[in-house]
């Protein structure tokens, strides 16, 4: 369970690879976060929310939860210092969290999902692109409304750096190297396209292609250590879930409004019945693709 230290909290959605606006987030605040002693880091694998949109196989969607965590650590993520988990691991709580908090926030679903991971994780601190203001905002009111002590009003930390997701970042050699010398063509003419930057005020460090370097020699070195990856997530699943379950358990002890059965307080449901069955165990060896011979 977390220390409950001032907690922040970001996410990903488990594209594959990282997209390269998460890698300049997570190079520049998350990693300098983990090494403050007063903050309690967290990273959140939105595979539910994935499930969601792109309706995907679930088997395909955790082989890409893997590659993520991968990519995470080659970032410069210490997952000893940073908790990393998917989101399916909590998807039990989080249903009871959106089941009740849905007639406080008349919102898309996605939004109230991502409001409730806020939540239940009871983040101090979020670190969210514009995109995802609106979660926030409603993570905010709910927290005004319930008055649960030990449950924070979130805020924004650093504003993340956001990117057309075709900006991608491959760890093929050739596809890097590419697209280090496209990074450094643009940061020794000053200027960024806007046909690949949807940011166009964000300025490339000076020592970015070497970071992005380093990341590539990080990212190769992970590539035959999937069981160490599951270990990881196995281990962040459960801290996440007793985390989410105690949050859970103090609104129902706190807030007369989440009643002890969630099913007796009915209210609209928006999204797709089947979604909610998604599974809600901690992440195991058994809900990942088989990785014979790595």
């Amino acid at each position: 369970m977390l220390n409950r230290k001032e907690v922040v909290l970001t996410g990903m959605l488990p594209h594959g690879h990282i997209v390269f606006g998460v890698f300049m987030s997570v190079m520049k605040h998350m990693a300098e976060y983990q090494l403050n002693d007063k903050h309690e880091c967290a990273i959140i694998i939105a595979d539910t929310e994935q499930k969601l949109r792109s309706k995907k196989q679930s088997r395909h969607i955790a082989r890409q939860v893997v590659e993520s965590v991968k990519d995470l650590i080659a970032s410069g993520i210490d997952p000893d210092k940073t908790l990393i988990y998917p989101q399916s691991a909590v998807a039990e709580e989080l249903s009871i969290l959106c089941d009740h908090f849905r007639v406080m926030a008349k919102c898309e679903e996605n939004e109230l999902m991502m409001a409730c991971d806020m939540l239940g994780i009871r983040a101090n601190t979020v670190l969210v692109g514009d995109d995802q203001i609106i979660a926030l905002r409603i993570a905010i009111s709910i927290a005004r409304q319930i008055i649960v002590p030990a449950i924070p009003i979130p805020q924004r930390g650093a504003n993340g750096v956001m990117f057309c997701a075709d900006n991608s970042i491959e760890y093929g050699e050739d596809a890097l190297f590419k697209r280090l010398h496209e990074i450094r063509k643009m940061y020794r003419n000053s200027a960024l396209s806007p046909k690949t930057l949807k940011s166009t005020s964000v300025k490339l460090d000076p020592n970015l292609a070497l970071a992005l370097e380093k990341f590539h020699e990080r990212r190769i070195s992970l590539v035959k250590k999937d069981q160490l990856i599951h270990d990881l997530l196995a281990t962040g699943s459960s801290r996440a879930k007793a985390v989410f379950s105690e949050t859970v358990k103090m609104i129902r002890d706190n807030y007369t409004g989440l009643c002890a059965n969630h099913e007796h307080n009915p209210s609209p449901v928006s999204w797709d019945a089947s979604s909610r069955s998604i599974e809600a165990s901690v992440w195991s060896r058994s809900n990942a693709p088989c990785n014979r011979g790595q």
